[in-house]
């Protein structure tokens, strides 16, 4: 298990690509890993045939577990070592290492091998079966999936319950992404003194504008717009655009905004750099971009690194407002909400407006009461003028 960023300690194999018995070029993808942040694939560090695979798909495991081997065309591969330093992994690149064959038969007894296709792994793991009595139908008597499931079969035919006991809750195993997920908000949770406050924020001008750049050809989110408003105002607030970093406050030189993706393994957050350096439009295209590659599994580890400060849109979603939970060591969060018509009296009448909630949530040890309102009103006004200096 290679080692993707400083604070990776484990990582998820999600997916062989190969086989025992299948021949790799080097620099062929073998495996793809998940971590917290990325799907990763690694590559074949030579070519040869794949030996035994030693991670079956689904397992989390330590930096530096040795997850397959690699052996040279003929030669028997034996079973390597669950998990060896990652440092000291000599002749292991990535996740595959290529182990030396015994050097006799006799030796060989000594340490039989099964050898089973990951899916077969997958499912005996599953079901409790002992790999070791399953007979494999596969080329040199590999186990594949349906003897595995042949041997289920046979038990469940052979089974039959006297009565109908109480339903068990399904569980839903915690993938790397969601796993982490619980970790850092229970850490950012415990650790910084958060509070919370909210405006109302009129969309009336980003609504209108949105119409009218669709209207020439350009389209853009309210995402996009909030977004480069939210650009601006960090860069006119930089000591909210900061990070904590334990005996001191590092305000940031780039205003790196890292924005909420719903993907289906959990909540992802590209990041997208420099944000007031860019243009509408441009923004807007690059966002898109992160996004589609986020549902993908597609995103690298500098696309979701280094953020500086991260937004968080539900209003599609329906939902009025909400309170984010910052991602340390950010120092601030914005939630935003739904944009509702909503009954509000301008100059003595009463007009109707499309109003958001929008909430900052900031780390006290970084951010006073009043710097976050501060900085909150100078958002409203940015998106409540949007009219007048976005998009040009």
């Amino acid at each position: 298990m290679p080692q993707l960023g400083l604070t990776m300690t484990e990582g998820t194999v999600t997916r062989w690509m190969v086989e025992p018995g299948d021949r790799v070029d080097r620099g062929q993808p073998v495996v793809e890993i998940m971590t917290d942040k990325i799907t990763y694939e690694v590559e074949a560090p030579a070519a040869g045939v794949i030996g035994p695979i030693l991670v079956s798909d689904g397992e989390v495991v330590p930096v530096g577990t040795v997850l397959g081997t690699i052996g040279a065309s003929g030669e028997t591969v034996a079973e390597a070592p669950a998990a060896v330093p990652a440092p000291a992994a000599a002749g292991a690149v990535g996740a595959v290492t290529k182990v030396e064959a015994p050097a006799t038969h006799e030796s060989a007894k000594v340490r039989p091998e099964v050898l089973a296709t990951p899916a077969a792994r997958r499912a005996a793991k599953e079901r409790g079966i002992d790999l070791s009595a399953v007979a494999g139908s596969g080329p040199d008597g590999v186990i594949t999936e349906a003897d595995v499931l042949g041997v289920t079969a046979g038990a469940a035919l052979a089974t039959v319950p006297s009565h109908a006991g109480p339903k068990a809750p399904k569980k839903m195993p915690l993938n790397q992404v969601k796993r982490v997920t619980a970790q850092r908000m229970a850490e950012s949770s415990r650790t910084a003194p958060q509070f919370w406050e909210t405006v109302r924020v009129d969309m009336s001008s980003v609504m209108e504008l949105r119409a009218r750049l669709a209207a020439a050809g350009t389209k853009v989110t309210i995402s996009d717009m909030l977004l480069h408003a939210l650009g601006r105002a960090l860069a006119e607030h930089p000591e909210v655009n900061a990070t904590f970093a334990g005996d001191c406050i590092e305000i940031q030189p780039e205003v790196n905004i890292g924005f909420a993706v719903a993907t289906d393994d959990g909540l992802v957050v590209p990041v997208i750099r420099d944000v007031p350096s860019l243009s509408l439009t441009a923004l807007s295209a690059k966002a898109k971009e992160l996004a589609d590659r986020a549902r993908a599994g597609r995103l690298t580890l500098e696309e979701v690194s280094g953020a500086s400060f991260t937004i968080s849109n539900l209003g599609m979603f329906g939902v009025e407002s909400f309170a984010p939970i910052i991602n340390p060591p950010q120092a601030a969060i914005m939630g935003v909400g739904q944009a509702a018509d909503t009954p509000v009296v301008i100059d003595g009448g009463i007009h109707i407006r499309p109003m958001a909630a929008v909430t900052m949530t900031s780390d006290h040890r970084v951010i006073d009461g009043a710097v976050a309102a501060q900085f909150l009103a100078a958002f409203k006004a940015l998106v409540e003028r949007a009219g007048e200096w976005m998009g040009r």
